[in-house]
């Protein structure tokens, strides 16, 4: 069925932007070596399409713009420092560098933000 939507901006959205599970979680299977890049690719291999990302321009890397991967480091099954969720500690992930240059280990969870354009 049709799903309801009080969001005059979503109003104007295709459905299958609408309808965007807000929560999947899928598992990767990546090295510590593995750029970002390496790993937006892996990703965005199998989400572009649901995503609305196909159309939009890419970079010198085949990513498509408008949508990035972010991490925090806590909530991950580590406390560093007892830290409380800021800024500090949630980091937009850069394509040039590594999986290991954010620490991130097996059984992390990576958030994909994606923007909607209209």
């Amino acid at each position: 069925g049709q799903k309801s939507c009080n969001n005059p901006i979503e109003e104007k959205m295709p459905s299958h932007q609408r309808d965007i599970d807000a929560y999947p979680i899928i598992s990767l299977v990546a090295h510590p070596e593995d750029s970002i890049s390496d790993l937006k690719r892996e990703i965005q291999s199998q989400f572009a399409s649901s995503w609305g990302l196909e159309g939009r321009r890419v970079d010198r890397d085949g990513i498509h713009l408008g949508w990035e991967l972010v991490f925090s480091d806590k909530g991950n099954g580590r406390e560093l420092r007892a830290a409380q969720d800021t800024e500090h500690n949630r980091h937009v992930l850069s394509y040039h560098l590594f999986l290991h240059s954010y620490n991130i280990r097996e059984g992390d969870i990576l958030h994909a933000v994606v923007r909607r354009y209209i």
